[in-house]
């Protein structure tokens, strides 16, 4: 080796390289974070909607019959009076008391029973107008008759005696037959049927 090879060699060993300041590559074998999972729902939300579900179905069929109750048809008798359709007005003789069969559509909250015998009453005529009592005597709800050459009307069960105008005379009975509305439609009678609360003075209308 000559001399002045000997130096280039001396230089290269005393002056070297500067490092590669590259970055470094990242990994690409490197896991990434996993993407979030959607947000599960919430149990005590479907519990919530579950509840109001069933409250709702609850609710409805206890206003089903209520609604059923309310829009019952004119002719059926639940809790309160209707009209129902009698006989013609010039069937009925002049102030001569005739009882009558009621009969119509009988409906509670859930069931129609239709064309049923409701009761019956007593009808008496004078001129256009119809006066209507129920036969059923206050008292205990026995069957009230015509007395003997229709002078008035007798309780059979208890003797309790009405006159001809209902008003109570004698016996058990704790107040007069009771009453109910009329009204002359299309040339026949109807009555506002009811029935009322037995063994009390006062009238109170049950159904």
């Amino acid at each position: 080796m000559t001399k002045q090879e000997s130096e280039e060699a001396t230089e290269k060993a005393t002056d070297p390289s500067p490092p590669d300041e590259t970055p470094a590559r990242p990994d690409a074998t490197a896991s990434e974070p996993p993407e979030a999972l959607p947000e599960e729902p919430s149990r005590r939300r479907a519990l919530t909607t579950f509840v109001s579900a069933g409250s709702a179905v609850y609710a409805a069929a206890l206003l089903l019959p209520a609604y059923r109750f309310i829009d019952q048809p004119r002719g059926a008798i639940g809790q309160g009076a209707h009209f129902f359709r009698i006989a013609p007005l010039e069937a009925l003789p002049e102030g001569k008391p005739v009882a009558f069969k009621v009969r119509g559509d009988q409906q509670d909250a859930y069931t129609l029973t239709r064309n049923q015998t409701l009761g019956a009453v007593w009808l008496q005529r004078q001129g256009q107008t119809v006066r209507a009592m129920t036969a059923e005597c206050p008292h205990l709800g026995c069957a009230i008759s015509l007395g003997p050459e229709n002078t008035g009307f007798r309780c059979p069960c208890h003797t309790s005696r009405f006159s001809l105008d209902g008003q109570s005379e004698s016996g058990p009975s704790p107040r007069s037959m009771d009453t109910l509305d009329t009204r002359i439609k299309d040339g026949w009678i109807e009555v506002a049927f009811s029935r009322f609360r037995q063994g009390v003075v006062t009238k109170e209308k049950i159904g």
